[in-house]
């Protein structure tokens, strides 16, 4: 069983862009209960939130073992960034269905979202326990441990243990996600490991040229390596697709000097060279 929940290390799908993925989640149901679910999505995809959710409150209160409702209702406030409220709907959902790898994986991206790695932690290897082949909690795993402490203070043993995981994975998969081979490259840069880190930013760049944020850390891995052209036209593409723009300046104007200052440095040719 396998999902298109990939976490990336900042973004988040928003409910438009993970219709599949919330289905997926969904176990077969009724048709009365199949037509609710459709309605609450409709008004919520319109901006009714309150009314999406009372139109599902409705039919839990006839049903209390509703696993899809506390589904839909775990997933809007998901998608509205209420991560704990979310929680608590997919704990219910659990709670009826506790075997159901989708409803453990997604509370567990709430815990990640809301800083709880230890809980993300605890439910991300929950889901490996019901489902080996299940990739998504391998790479979310790999995340935890280089959050677990703040980036800054990620251990070198932790960083290793998240390329493994997301080692496991890639061994298995002939097709990797992009967020996959990002969190490969961000690894990597986070060890030092500036040309292993390069390959896999350029293989997630090869995939989307428009992935910004692996044009961004590209940049950071030519810049310690001390590739300051290459760096520049990184950083100069992540700005223009607009990521972090004032640290793209503050670089680009960093490497500005650098490279006026090493142009110089250069010794005059001979006459006659």
């Amino acid at each position: 069983m396998r999902y298109l929940l990939v976490i990336l290390m900042i973004g988040y799908a928003t409910l438009g862009h993970a219709q599949k993925q919330l289905d997926d989640l969904f176990i077969e149901g009724n048709a009365g209960q199949d037509a609710l679910l459709t309605k609450a999505k409709q008004l919520y995809a319109n901006g009714f939130f309150k009314k999406a959710v009372k139109t599902v409150y409705r039919e839990l209160k006839h049903d209390p073992d509703y696993f899809n409702g506390y589904v839909l209702l775990g997933y809007f406030n998901y998608d509205k960034q209420y991560f704990d409220q979310a929680a608590l709907y997919f704990a219910k959902a659990i709670k009826v269905k506790p075997d159901h790898t989708g409803a453990v994986f997604m509370r567990g991206t709430c815990f990640l979202k809301g800083a709880k790695y230890r809980l993300a932690l605890t439910d991300f290897l929950q889901c490996i326990r019901l489902d080996n082949e299940f990739y998504p909690a391998y790479n979310n795993i790999a995340v935890v441990r280089m959050l677990y402490q703040d980036l800054e203070a990620a251990s070198t043993f932790d960083l290793t243990l998240a390329k493994q995981d997301l080692d496991a994975i890639m061994s298995l998969d002939e097709a990797p996600d992009n967020a996959m081979l990002f969190n490969m490259g961000f690894v990597y840069l986070l060890l030092w490991e500036f040309d292993q880190s390069i390959l896999y930013f350029e293989k997630a760049i090869a995939a989307d040229s428009s992935y910004a944020k692996a044009w961004f850390y590209r940049g950071m891995a030519n810049y310690y390596k001390k590739d300051y052209s290459v760096a520049k036209i990184d950083f100069s593409a992540a700005r223009q697709m607009g990521f972090q723009p004032d640290r793209c300046v503050a670089f680009l104007e960093r490497l500005d000097k650098i490279l006026d200052y090493l142009s110089m440095q250069r010794p005059a040719r001979p006459e006659g060279w």
